[in-house]
């Protein structure tokens, strides 16, 4: 009977226990939730550690609920490979919860991640297992705002993946088709998030129409239906989304050449960014304001928000090489006893190999710098006939000789010549209307732009220039900005980065490479030179 009576008392007071333990894992979820938007950082180590204690009590909920959190935070991070591992057996927990909302909800996150990773047959078929879970939603609201999400994530993946204009913006409009279905009687926190997804498509669409299709104002109206919203004082918007927005904003004024709504537009995002940690959306304001105040003329504004640029950009890479070192420091201390003898004698070796290295490149040092001198003197040859050309353009009517990187004698396909002469022509005009500085360009854009398709593109390009899409565009970017550099001593004092992004280049690593193809000199070296010379 005692035996009994203990083994009772036993399982009231572990019921108990879990049951206030699962009760302070919600509390700290919610605490969590409270930080995520402020502190990304902080909220991940709550959730980590609240998916762990849900683990160990085999809380179910708190395991799926914590998976869901952090996915969004990673992916928000642009942590996408962590968004992947995350989801592991989320479809299993949610199918026994009968969780299909937020079932829909994660496939969805991952489907993103797979697109931002590139892998983009993964991802649409990720979101179409999401589709498939949110039509089983028994909720009309939480269905019909979670298909809207889905759509949008569609329109996401098709543009990374082949830049389907029409296909995108199909999506986009089926988002608010579903958003629309949501009644305005719901409760205050479910109209919010309406209007804030209303207000993100009207600014997607505003987007697809200036970048890609040039409709300036109709780009102009969505902007404004995106603004309506977000400045209303009765929808309660998240601050990153209003960023995003007016920091759009700024570079389209920009391109219309409206500095003065830009450097507003600019202002007011970075005055919101100040409020929580963002620092890459303060990057991207910060140059903004530089570009708009130097077409200005108000030099100490333009100088200012470049010395804010420059520092917040290097501050940044010092951080992700910190938290590099930091992982290696780690592995380190870890094997340090096991590999103590296998370390120095590679160090050594290391030694050895940098003294032998040394005494080749002094040996060999003056010839290279003799040959890079002459690389030099050949580049400012080059610029100072393409000057001389471009004065007496209007009165030449001989054809430029062109470019040859490979030869290719035989045709793939057939072309007619008066397509040719077409496709010729519509390139003349994309070099001089500078599109080649956009940063999305593609051969798909290249061909869309010239009304042909892609292999009519490539092979003229191959046949007619003597160039692969690649090499093309990036002959165009090198010569545009080693004829800045030259006529234009102010930009020989900015960074090699930002240089990169002038001309249309993703990184400065891959635009250092391609000047050098191009050159045969690196961008410092050149630009180094060319103050040394004096070069007005």
């Amino acid at each position: 009977m005692i035996y009994r009576l203990l083994i009772s008392l036993f399982v009231f007071f572990s019921c108990m226990c879990t049951s206030q333990t699962r009760e302070s894992i919600r509390k700290e979820m919610d605490r969590a939730q409270k930080v995520s938007e402020q502190y990304a950082s902080q909220s991940i180590k709550i959730y980590s550690k609240t998916l762990k204690d849900s683990e160990n009590i085999s809380f179910d909920e708190g395991i799926l609920e914590s998976k869901d959190a952090l996915s969004k935070i990673y992916f928000n991070n642009g942590e996408y490979e962590n968004v992947i591992k995350i989801s592991s057996g989320i479809e299993e927990l949610s199918l026994k919860l009968n969780d299909y909302n937020r079932l829909a909800g994660m496939y969805r996150d991952l489907a993103a991640s797979y697109s931002m990773l590139r892998l983009n047959n993964q991802a649409l078929q990720t979101l179409d297992k999401a589709k498939i879970f949110a039509d089983k939603i028994v909720d009309q609201t939480k269905r019909h705002y979670t298909t809207a999400l889905i759509y949008d994530s569609y329109s996401v993946c098709i543009g990374q993946a082949n830049q389907d204009v029409k296909k995108m913006i199909y999506y986009v409009n089926k988002s608010l088709e579903e958003l629309s279905k949501i009644s305005d009687n719901e409760k205050r926190s479910t109209i919010d998030s309406k209007y804030d997804l209303i207000g993100f498509q009207y600014f997607r669409l505003a987007d697809l129409y200036y970048s890609e299709l040039k409709q300036n104002s109709t780009a102009e109206e969505y902007y404004q239906k995106a603004l309506n919203i977000y400045e209303d004082p009765k929808y309660t918007i998240l601050p990153s989304n209003v960023v995003i927005l007016y920091s759009s904003l700024s570079d389209f004024y920009y391109s219309q050449k409206n500095y003065t709504q830009s450097i507003f537009y600019a202002e007011k995002a970075l005055k919101l960014t100040r409020k929580y940690d963002h620092p890459e959306m303060r990057k991207d304001i910060y140059n903004n304001l530089f570009k708009a105040y130097l077409e200005t003329g108000e030099k100490e504004k333009s100088k200012l928000y470049a010395d804010l640029y420059t520092k917040l950009n290097d501050s940044l890479k010092r951080t992700e090489q910190k938290s590099i070192n930091t992982s290696v420091d780690k592995i380190i201390s870890d094997k340090e006893v096991e590999n103590r003898n296998t370390l120095n004698k590679v160090m050594v070796l290391a030694s050895i190999i940098c003294v032998v290295l040394l005494v080749l490149g002094w040996i060999f040092w003056k010839n290279k710098n003799k040959r890079l001198h002459q690389e030099y003197e050949n580049v400012i040859a080059k610029i100072s006939q393409l000057n001389a050309a471009a004065e007496t353009e209007k009165d030449s009517s001989a054809k430029p000789q062109k470019e040859v990187d490979f030869v290719e004698k035989e045709k793939k396909i057939q072309i007619s010549n008066s397509t040719v002469n077409s496709i010729l022509r519509k390139l003349e005009a994309f070099e001089n209307a500078e599109l080649f500085l956009k940063n999305n360009v593609s051969l798909n854009y290249l061909a869309n732009y010239m009304e042909v398709n892609h292999r009519y593109a490539s092979e003229t390009l191959k046949n007619e220039k003597g160039k692969t899409f690649s090499n093309y565009i990036n002959n165009l970017r090198i010569d545009y900005i080693t004829k800045l550099l030259y006529n234009e001593p102010k930009y020989r004092a900015y960074k090699i980065s930002y240089l990169a992004e002038v001309c249309g280049f993703s990184s400065r690593e891959v635009f250092a490479s391609a000047f050098k193809k191009r050159n045969k000199i690196s961008p410092s070296y050149f630009i180094e030179n060319l103050s040394v010379s004096g070069q007005k």
